[in-house]
C-alpha cells in the first residue's frame, strides 16, 4: 500500500473504484492525510466527513 499523500492519490485515482473521481480522491485525501487507506479499511463511515461525499459514493468504495 502507497504511504505518501501523492501515491495515495495515485492509487485511488487509477480507477480502482468506479464513481471516485479525481476530485472526490483529493477531498478524500485532503481531509485523512496519510490515514486515508486505513479510514476505508478500518472505519468507512468517515468518509461521510469529507464535503460532497454521499451514501451512493461511500458504497462504491465499500464494494470496491
Amino acid at each position: 500500500m502507497p504511504a505518501t499523500i501523492y501515491g495515495i492519490e495515485k492509487f485511488l485515482g487509477s480507477s480502482l473504484i468506479k464513481g471516485i473521481g479525481q476530485k472526490f480522491v483529493k477531498r478524500i485525501v485532503q481531509q485523512f492525510g496519510t490515514d486515508t487507506i486505513a479510514v476505508i479499511e478500518d472505519d468507512i463511515g468517515h468518509l461521510f466527513e469529507v464535503e460532497g461525499i454521499r451514501k451512493k459514493r461511500v458504497q462504491m468504495v465499500r464494494e470496491n
